[in-house]
Protein backbone atom coordinates (compact mmCIF):
# COMPACT_ATOMS: atom_id res chain seq x y z
CA UNK A 1 0.00 0.00 0.00
CA UNK A 2 1.45 3.27 -1.00
CA UNK A 3 1.26 6.50 0.63
CA UNK A 4 1.34 9.49 -0.92
CA UNK A 5 0.09 13.39 -0.97
CA UNK A 6 -2.39 14.46 -3.96
CA UNK A 7 -1.73 18.07 -4.85
CA UNK A 8 -4.37 17.70 -7.23
CA UNK A 9 -7.05 16.88 -3.78
CA UNK A 10 -9.20 20.44 -3.16
CA UNK A 11 -9.09 19.85 0.26
CA UNK A 12 -5.10 19.38 0.42
CA UNK A 13 -4.98 22.90 -1.35
CA UNK A 14 -7.80 24.48 1.26
CA UNK A 15 -4.94 23.19 4.51
CA UNK A 16 -3.28 25.85 6.53
CA UNK A 17 -0.49 25.01 8.16
CA UNK A 18 -0.74 26.10 11.78
CA UNK A 19 2.43 27.42 13.64
CA UNK A 20 3.25 24.83 16.54
CA UNK A 21 2.83 27.68 18.93
CA UNK A 22 -0.30 29.11 17.75
CA UNK A 23 -1.92 25.55 18.49
CA UNK A 24 0.12 26.04 22.27
CA UNK A 25 -1.53 29.19 22.76
CA UNK A 26 -5.41 28.10 21.81
CA UNK A 27 -4.90 24.90 24.02
CA UNK A 28 -4.60 26.56 27.08
CA UNK A 29 -7.51 28.91 28.47
CA UNK A 30 -8.70 30.07 31.78
CA UNK A 31 -12.02 28.46 32.79
CA UNK A 32 -14.77 30.06 32.41
CA UNK A 33 -15.79 29.81 36.13
CA UNK A 34 -12.22 31.12 37.06
CA UNK A 35 -12.85 34.04 35.31
CA UNK A 36 -15.95 34.38 36.56
CA UNK A 37 -14.78 34.30 40.18
CA UNK A 38 -12.50 37.05 39.31
CA UNK A 39 -14.80 39.06 38.17
CA UNK A 40 -16.91 38.66 41.25
CA UNK A 41 -13.99 38.97 43.67
CA UNK A 42 -13.20 42.03 41.92
CA UNK A 43 -17.36 43.35 42.94
CA UNK A 44 -19.23 42.70 39.93
CA UNK A 45 -22.13 41.67 40.86
CA UNK A 46 -23.09 39.67 37.43
CA UNK A 47 -20.74 39.01 34.83
CA UNK A 48 -21.50 38.06 30.83
CA UNK A 49 -20.93 34.40 29.15
CA UNK A 50 -18.67 35.99 26.45
CA UNK A 51 -16.67 37.37 29.24
CA UNK A 52 -14.25 34.75 29.54
CA UNK A 53 -13.66 34.25 25.90
CA UNK A 54 -12.95 37.97 25.88
CA UNK A 55 -10.79 37.68 28.89
CA UNK A 56 -8.90 34.52 27.09
CA UNK A 57 -7.72 36.39 24.21
CA UNK A 58 -6.78 39.28 25.72
CA UNK A 59 -4.55 37.11 27.97
CA UNK A 60 -2.86 35.16 24.96
CA UNK A 61 -2.15 38.83 23.30
CA UNK A 62 -0.30 39.74 26.71
CA UNK A 63 1.72 36.55 26.88
CA UNK A 64 2.94 37.13 23.06
CA UNK A 65 3.51 41.01 24.07
CA UNK A 66 5.95 39.75 27.33
CA UNK A 67 7.38 37.24 24.91
CA UNK A 68 8.19 39.73 22.30
CA UNK A 69 10.03 41.86 24.79
CA UNK A 70 11.78 38.68 26.80
CA UNK A 71 13.19 37.99 23.26
CA UNK A 72 14.28 41.73 22.37
CA UNK A 73 16.12 41.91 25.37
CA UNK A 74 17.81 38.82 24.28
CA UNK A 75 16.65 36.52 27.25
CA UNK A 76 14.24 33.00 26.87
CA UNK A 77 13.33 34.30 30.54
CA UNK A 78 10.15 36.22 30.64
CA UNK A 79 9.99 38.78 33.94
CA UNK A 80 7.35 40.90 35.92
CA UNK A 81 9.21 43.90 33.74
CA UNK A 82 8.00 42.09 30.48
CA UNK A 83 4.70 42.12 31.81
CA UNK A 84 5.04 45.82 33.04
CA UNK A 85 6.06 46.76 29.65
CA UNK A 86 2.72 45.26 27.85
CA UNK A 87 0.15 46.20 31.04
CA UNK A 88 -0.13 49.19 32.72
CA UNK A 89 -0.90 47.79 36.28
CA UNK A 90 -1.89 50.53 39.03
Amino acid sequence: MKHFIDHQNPLFLSFNPVKIEEVKMMAVKLPKATVIRLFKNAGAARVSGDVAEVVNKIVVEIAKGAVKSAKAAGRKTVSTDDLRLVVVVS
